[in-house]
């Protein structure tokens, strides 16, 4: 990589549905900034992938669903060129119950393109879906891990440490044998696999208010203007839930339960970053 002048350069680049990897992108943004000079980046289509040469340390974030990395993660790597000269990668991803072998899965697609991961970070933090469907059931479904800080600290120092020259590689995590056992038992107690709910994306029609606030924050562009509200194709929707979650008057729903479920917006980030980070 390129070692610039001075400050010593960061990208963050994420993939967030609802908000809880950019919250964790921001907080790594602001405790970086304090020594370093940190840019961040979401994920998005046609990504100028040499832009990775300009920046002394390269951090990637991606929620996990399903046990997997996100879609829009998953081509953003898939996309990635062969690179020429050695590009040093620090993953990080949230998850709202079990990360699986999400973040080993993506890492066996980054050694394909000549990337080492000098480290990686998990944190489970609040489950888009399970507000939605289980709302009353669970606390932990609104909030990160108690070990959330300390993970956050621990990253940090190991980012330092790789950028002052004295860092260690982190070694590939061990495959969790249960993932898949999990995931099916989870289909089997519940009968469904929420994931195709996707189908059943729809606009009430008495509650919008054609902002498009989901036109313009939908990176796959499932969403499309109408005369009087939007509308939804979604061969192309990985179930993010960032429609749903920060549609301002909760006009967006996959079920007639979720109507009045709470929301994980940018107003519950922004109080929940302020209560685990203070």
């Amino acid at each position: 990589m390129i070692v610039s002048i001075g400050r010593k350069k960061i990208l963050i680049i994420h993939h967030s549905g609802s908000g809880s990897t950019r919250t964790i992108s921001e907080v790594l943004r602001d405790r970086l900034s304090n020594n370093y000079k940190v840019d961040m980046v979401k994920i998005c289509p046609g990504f100028d992938y040499r832009k990775l040469f300009n920046y002394d340390q390269v951090l990637l974030g991606y929620p996990t669903y399903y046990f997997k990395p996100s879609r829009s993660t998953s081509e953003f790597v898939e996309n990635m060129p062969v690179f020429r000269n050695k590009v040093q990668l620090f993953l990080f991803t949230t998850y709202g119950l079990y990360s699986g072998n999400s973040i080993r899965t993506l890492i066996k697609m980054l050694q394909n393109k000549n990337t080492t991961i000098g480290g990686y970070l998990q944190i489970r933090g609040p489950a888009s879906d399970g507000v939605l469907l289980l709302p009353s059931f669970f606390k932990l479904f609104f909030r990160y891990e108690r070990k959330t800080k300390m993970k956050v600290e621990k990253i940090i120092g190991e980012i330092g440490g790789f950028l002052n020259n004295s860092g260690k590689i982190s070694k590939m995590p061990l495959p969790r044998w249960y993932s898949p056992i999990t995931g099916l038992f989870s289909k089997q107690i519940h009968g469904i696999d929420y994931s195709a709910y996707k189908k059943n994306l729809k606009v009430l029609e008495d509650r919008c208010t054609n902002c498009n606030a989901c036109v313009d924050d939908c990176i796959r562009n499932c969403w499309t203007k109408g005369k009087d509200f939007p509308s939804i194709n979604t061969n192309n929707c990985e179930f993010c839930l960032k429609c749903v979650h920060n549609c301002p008057t909760r006009a967006i729903i996959f079920t007639d339960k979720m109507k009045d479920s709470p929301r994980l917006n940018r107003v519950f980030y922004k109080k929940l970053k302020q209560k685990t980070f203070q």
